[in-house]
């Protein structure tokens, strides 16, 4: 009987822990993917070289202040996640542009390398790729329930 109790009281406890609601949880979902994705380009920067600026880059403007957002959520600090969302808002917007222009420029005829024929692909990678992170943008933009 004891540890019937004690489990519900933990339950309602851990339940009633956070207070986010459940569209909270669906919009920090991206925010916690922005965290994940450029993690896993770690190990590749150990062992080839030409993935380590890549990787910086993902590190520095999606992971760090998305992670700062989703502390910031789940301790449910208003003021702070009303800054980071913005933080969030202006990095996403410049990785996504970036990614745009440089598709474009390689769908126009442009080539960063040597031309070898992959640039019409690439660019158009990149620029579906800028249109994800230009949803996660839109994402962004959404308060929190607790703002």
């Amino acid at each position: 009987m004891k540890r019937i109790i004690l489990t519900s009281i933990l339950i309602t406890f851990s339940l009633s822990a956070f207070a986010l609601e459940f569209g909270d949880y669906l919009k920090a979902a991206p925010v916690t993917a922005k965290i994940v994705l450029p993690i896993t380009m770690v190990p590749e920067m150990f062992t080839d070289s030409n993935s380590i600026l890549p990787g910086v880059i993902g590190l520095g403007l999606f992971t760090l202040p998305s992670s700062f957002l989703l502390y910031n959520i789940i301790t449910e600090n208003p003021e702070g996640t009303r800054f980071w969302r913005t933080v969030t808002i202006y990095s996403d917007a410049s990785v996504g542009l970036a990614l745009a222009g440089s598709g474009i420029y390689l769908l126009a005829g442009g080539s960063f390398g040597a031309g070898d024929g992959w640039d019409q692909l690439i660019g158009a990678l990149f620029v579906v790729m800028s249109a994800v992170v230009f949803g996660g943008v839109s994402i962004d933009t959404l308060p929190y329930s607790f703002e």
